[in-house]
């Protein structure tokens, strides 16, 4: 069983089966996901037998890097080859996240797809397809592996497994503001279960422990998704990436507008269920010579 991306009521049927005792499968929960320990051995409150056990039975996945690509500003942009062991691909999956700090917070753009079906024409993601979806640990190990590494221990070195990084980093801390925003690569509401399992556990304060208010979903305007994640207990806010002033034109730039026009889109971002102190979004590309019009403004 892979234990990244799992939640803590499949750690408990997973301990359960083993004959464990319900706070085993807390103790995990907590280590991996607030204390980021990636090795079973390092979850030094398991019994050793225990521990060599899931050794043996068990795993916990964390995608490869690459490469780091580094800005002067200290951002840096991973390549994560996020193929599963044992896994046969013609061409593995990988996808881009990056991590951007300042002095008073971090940001961590993250990807729910590897490559994109919605086909944008701006973006260069929509020349791959849609290659596969990203399980929930995949999405969260996006956020957990620059928290881990910390922003002294990224170099350019290539194909440097995260486990190894983390293990030379030690556990990572939040800055005071961490911001998460899921606009990579895909359309995350086009992988609705595993975002949303990921996001419980990025929001949940027992878990990664993420601020509801700093988690930011950008969707290009999927309204069945946009009406579930609003009736969702635990969400994220909403992003909508709109880029075009009338269907004629978004119709173009992104086709999934023939599916959901603009009435749909707006009309159900109308009925959305504000928090108190929440807003929606609306992200809008400018295209020379072809949305920047004043008339478009």
């Amino acid at each position: 069983m892979e234990f990244l991306g799992k939640s803590r009521d499949e750690l408990q049927a997973y301990f359960a089966a083993l004959g464990e005792p319900k706070y085993r499968a807390d103790q995990t929960y907590h280590a991996l996901y607030a204390e980021r320990k990636f090795a079973f051995a390092e979850i030094s409150n398991l019994p050793k037998a225990l521990r060599e056990k899931l050794q043996r039975e068990a795993s916990i996945t964390l995608p490869t890097v690459r490469q780091r690509y580094l800005s002067t500003d200290g951002s840096v942009r991973y390549l994560l080859g996020l193929a599963v062991a044992g896994e046969k691909r013609k061409v593995p999956a990988a996808v881009e996240a990056v991590f951007m700090p300042s002095e008073s917070r971090q940001t961590i753009c993250i990807s729910t797809q590897a490559g994109c079906a919605v086909d944008c024409q701006f973006c260069l993601t929509a020349q791959l397809g849609l290659i596969r979806n990203l399980t929930a640990g995949e999405i969260v190990a996006q956020v957990l592996l620059p928290l881990v590494e910390g922003r002294g221990n990224a170099t350019t070195a290539d194909t440097t497994s995260s486990e190894e990084s983390a293990r030379q980093a030690g556990p990572g801390r939040l800055a005071a503001q961490t911001n998460v925003v899921l606009m990579g690569q895909g359309e995350p509401l086009l992988n609705y279960e595993n975002v949303m399992a990921a996001l419980r556990i990025l929001l949940d304060p027992e878990g990664v422990g993420l601020s509801p208010k700093h988690v930011t979903l950008s969707t290009s305007g999927i309204v069945p998704g946009i009406e579930r994640m609003a009736a969702e207990d635990v969400r994220p806010k909403l992003a909508i990436s709109l880029n075009a002033s009338c269907d004629e034109q978004r119709d173009v730039l992104m086709p999934i507008n023939r599916k959901y026009p603009l009435k749909v889109l707006l009309d159900a971002c109308r009925g959305y269920p504000l928090r108190t102190w929440e807003h929606i979004t609306f992200e809008y590309v400018m295209l020379g010579g072809v949305n920047d019009a004043a008339e478009d403004a």
